[in-house]
């Protein structure tokens, strides 16, 4: 089979899901746009917009799904060893997930702040 110039231009790489997009924004100002958005959200005497911009931080920078975050314990957060562990993954598997230590202090913070809104009992 002969390659043509058609044929060419069907090769090119696909644009990235994560690069500059139209907007000229990269992904890290997007996300960081989209983490101070969610630090508004109100009441601003409550804990859901810290609960919301942390949950953001969290899952771009450990790299989990949705529902992997959602499904967090207190428990599963090992801030002392820098790491998560997910329980019953997409897979029905449990992981182990490294947090970098830029991550730990604001995930330290959050719980915090979360403790002093919601009663906590161990399991």
């Amino acid at each position: 089979m002969r390659l043509t110039a058609g044929c060419a231009s069907a090769w090119r790489p696909r644009r990235r899901r994560f690069d500059n997009d139209d907007s000229g924004g990269t992904r890290e100002d997007r996300l960081a746009a989209l983490i101070v958005a969610a630090r508004r959200i109100g009441p601003s005497d409550g804990l859901r917009a810290t609960t919301y911009a942390t949950l953001f931080g969290l899952i771009a920078s450990a790299g989990l799904r949705v529902s992997e975050a959602l499904n967090l314990a207190d428990s599963d957060a090992d801030l002392d060893g820098g790491i998560l562990t997910i329980q019953q993954t997409k897979f029905g598997k449990s992981r182990i997930v490294p947090l970098h230590p830029s991550v730990i202090g604001p995930l330290a913070a959050y719980r915090a702040l979360r403790r002093q809104y919601v009663s906590w009992t161990s399991a």
